[in-house]
């Protein structure tokens, strides 16, 4: 089913708070999709989620046009949402898309993805599992703050930076691989991470944060 929103007397209480910014949306399939068009006049679609949203799978195209962002934001404060599949249309998992997801377990991000902005998990304690392939250069600022269940991570080899705080107060962390091209560890990378016992740095390290 595809709904076309054109007056506010007819939104549904739920999807009230996307037109504030972009009135000019499709709902369909419980994902709110916000048509664009790049320099070359080709059309392509942003998409973002809906409250009542669990398990979300994010299609490549819509409409017969590529799915190529996530709305900042898109899918944060999502009481249910249990896991989500990003598409390889998209390479930029965006600043706070699921923050604050406490029931999020699993992400499975493909391997298109070079950088999982700032604040992108932060507070989602149920996460457990978190899919991360070798093209991946950046993991910003906190961007798992406070994922309280992940137990492990394995840095990808591409990753060149990571963020300040990037795993502050995953308490349940208990092992960590860092590739031998990581340059620069933010500060507090790590902090209240009480389960980690050990961490072995690779030599190409250039910038540690206080």
């Amino acid at each position: 089913m595809k709904l076309g929103i054109i007056a506010c007397d007819i939104l549904k209480p739920e999807i009230e708070f996307l037109t504030k910014d972009d009135p000019d949306f499709v709902v369909d399939n419980s994902l709110a999709f916000f048509s664009r068009y790049d320099e070359n006049g080709d059309k392509y679609y942003i998409v973002g989620g809906l409250p009542g949203n669990v398990d979300v799978v994010i299609p490549a195209m819509y409409d017969g046009a590529p799915v190529k962002e996530i709305r900042e934001s898109g899918f944060a404060s999502l009481k249910h949402l249990r896991s989500i599949t990003l598409p390889s249309s998209i390479r930029v998992v965006p600043e706070y898309m699921c923050f604050d997801c406490p029931e999020l377990k699993e992400v499975n991000l493909p391997t298109s993805i070079v950088v999982v902005d700032d604040y992108a998990f932060k507070g989602c304690s149920s996460l457990e599992d978190v899919s991360c392939y070798a093209g991946l250069h950046e993991i910003g600022e906190e961007a798992f703050y406070g994922c309280t269940s992940l137990t492990e991570f394995t840095l990808p080899g591409a990753l060149g930076s990571l963020g300040a705080g990037a795993f502050n107060s995953c308490t349940s962390l208990e092992t960590v691989s860092f590739p031998k091209g990581i340059e620069e560890i933010g500060e507090r990378a790590f902090w209240r991470c009480t389960a980690l016992d050990k961490i072995e740095l690779p030599p190409n390290v250039l910038r540690i944060g206080a």
